[in-house]
């Protein structure tokens, strides 16, 4: 489970960080009473602990100034690309997932966690979203697969090496980590 505590702060101190080398943009929204209502509305019971532990203390991330880019969040485009299909399911190897948009970064590659589940975040790079089903087979995906062992692991990783300044982006999808 994540020290939504120390992620809130951490958050908050990568900005400062962050907004120092690149102003603008760089910015961590505090959740209100109503945060988690579009999740609700679109995924009923099927919210993952840790999106519902984040999303009741943060609204929303957005760090542009941070390599490519990093945006998590809001609930509401979470919900609306899920009930748009930009996508909502996954389709690899004969199997389809659905899943939650939960964050993006500024080349436009995406970040999932399969539901209902607390697990990993998967990276989709670019590749074809038919008929709201992310084709994980085609040759432009070759790189989808997770990035991180929950969305907890995933949303520190994000903080702490923003914090840092690291010149690496850990979730990448085309920079492989040796």
């Amino acid at each position: 489970m994540m020290n939504i505590e120390r992620v809130v702060l951490r958050f908050q101190q990568a900005v400062e960080v962050v907004n120092a080398d690149s102003p603008g943009g760089n910015a961590v929204h505090l959740a209100d009473d109503d945060t988690l209502e579009p999740l609700r509305a679109e995924f009923g019971d099927r919210i993952p602990e840790e999106i519902t532990q984040f999303f009741s203390h943060i609204r929303s991330v957005e760090l542009p100034g941070a390599w490519k880019g990093y945006t998590i969040g809001p609930p509401e485009w979470i919900a609306e690309v899920h009930r748009s299909g930009r996508p909502a399911y996954v389709r690899q190897g004969g199997k389809t997932h659905e899943v939650m948009i939960v964050a993006s970064n500024g080349a436009g590659v995406l970040y999932a966690l399969e539901l209902p589940y607390d697990g990993p975040v998967w990276v989709l790079p670019h590749s074809t979203i038919e008929d709201g089903v992310y084709d994980a087979d085609t040759p432009e995906a070759l790189v989808y697969r997770p990035v991180g062992e929950s969305f907890g692991y995933f949303v520190e990783q994000i903080a702490t090496y923003a914090l840092v300044r690291e010149d690496i982006d850990l979730f990448d999808p085309y920079k492989l980590r040796w």
